[in-house]
């Protein structure tokens, strides 16, 4: 998993991450209108903990985030369930609703 510090800036965002089964770390300097940013939190492919200090406008960042955890919540559900992801996008938030088959 990627542990993934954020110093955010209106232009720019300072990036440090740690791998935490191979230990291995970096830090990259990030613009947002070149698209730089979004670029590096769309490549990433498995679970990370970003971590974020702002006093900026950074709603556009937090409302990427979310919903890259909501699409990963999705096919979470859609292997968990074996349904196809139009019917999991219609699935409630509901403990009524019966997620994994009838109990």
């Amino acid at each position: 998993m990627l542990v993934i510090g954020c110093d955010f800036h209106p232009g720019w965002q300072q990036v440090c991450w740690v791998e935490t089964i191979t230990g291995e770390t970096e830090e990259k300097k990030l613009v947002h209108g070149s698209g730089e940013a979004e670029r590096f939190y769309r490549q990433l492919s498995g679970p990370a903990l970003i971590g974020m200090e702002s006093t900026g406008n950074h709603q556009w960042f937090l409302e990427m985030v979310t919903a890259a955890r909501r699409l990963a919540i999705r096919l979470y559900w859609m292997l968990r369930t074996q349904k196809p992801y139009p019917q999991i996008v219609r699935i409630e938030s509901s403990s009524r609703v019966a997620l994994v088959g009838e109990s």
